[in-house]
């Protein structure tokens, strides 16, 4: 059960800082991120 929490907190941690810099790296590279796919 510890697992499972710590892994669920990980997982909510990581959601929070991507929706909080991914914005951001998209403002500043608008095109790059995309056009290298």
């Amino acid at each position: 059960m510890l697992f499972l929490t710590l892994s669920c907190m990980g997982i909510m941690a990581v959601l929070t800082i991507a929706n909080d810099f991914y914005p951001t790296l998209l403002y500043f590279t608008p095109n790059q991120a995309f056009t290298k796919q």
